[in-house]
């Protein structure tokens, strides 16, 4: 899920161009920490799953991927706990969450190319 308005606030206080860049470094960097995360839990690397969780929630808040950034703090808070079994789980929600962000945000802002 999208939530609309910190796009909206993005380009109220820096223009569509800010919102633009946001975006394209989120559609690199995004799918890039998803990756850290999955590769952090087969190696069983709660710490590193848990610094790229919070990193990539924040990332999915400031531009409202709200599923994301539940997803992110749950996989987060799991890892905290010490529960790899439990994030590992939780971590495949979040996989599907990205991929519906990345879609939305395809929608919202679409690549330049």
């Amino acid at each position: 899920m999208l939530d609309l308005r910190a796009g909206a606030r993005i380009r109220r206080f820096g223009g569509p161009s800010l919102l633009a860049r946001l975006v394209a470094m989120f559609r690199t960097s995004g799918p890039r920490r998803v990756a850290e995360i999955r590769s952090a839990l087969r190696n069983d690397d709660l710490d590193q799953a848990m610094q790229v969780a919070h990193s990539l929630k924040s990332s999915a808040a400031n531009l409202g991927g709200t599923d994301v950034q539940a997803q992110a703090e749950l996989v987060e808070a799991l890892c905290f706990q010490g529960d790899g079994a439990g994030a590992s789980e939780q971590f495949l929600r979040l996989e599907r969450s990205m991929e519906a962000l990345l879609a939305e945000l395809h929608r919202l802002c679409p690549d330049p190319t």
